[in-house]
């Protein structure tokens, strides 16, 4: 399992990583959301958690732009995405709704512990064994 996790805390972003490679699960982080674009728009990844508010391109775009370009790309597989915020998480539903042309919303609210994000991530979207077998 490739995760991609798009949050502007650097300090979170490290200690996610951290723990999705003590769970087997390669893990990028990026701190810019023009960058991890850029990243997925050349590279496929399972799971892109994304923060919705970041500078320069929210979540929420970035998620409308990764869809975007995986209609440009129809060999691309779709990633699935999960949305992390520290705001009140029915009223991010109610905003996000079905805006970014995601089939299955998933949101998560700061602060979360790492370790069951990732457990929840692996059993959620049906890879719980596979980067244990990978290896």
């Amino acid at each position: 399992m490739k995760l991609v996790l798009v949050d502007n805390d650097p300090e979170l972003s490290e200690l996610l990583k951290a723990v999705g490679q003590w769970q087997g699960v390669e893990t990028l982080c990026f701190t810019s959301s023009p960058l991890a674009l850029e990243y997925l728009a050349e590279n496929e990844a399972d799971v892109v958690i994304l923060d919705l508010q970041m500078p320069v391109i929210d979540g929420l775009r970035m998620a409308k732009e990764i869809r975007k370009n995986e209609e440009n790309n129809p060999d691309k597989k779709p990633v699935k995405m999960v949305f992390y915020t520290g705001h009140d998480i029915d009223e991010t539903i109610e905003r996000v709704g079905d805006r970014v042309g995601v089939e299955k919303h998933y949101m998560i609210h700061k602060p979360h512990d790492l370790n069951d994000l990732v457990r929840e991530l692996k059993r959620d979207f049906g890879i719980a064994q596979e980067s244990k077998q990978s290896q």
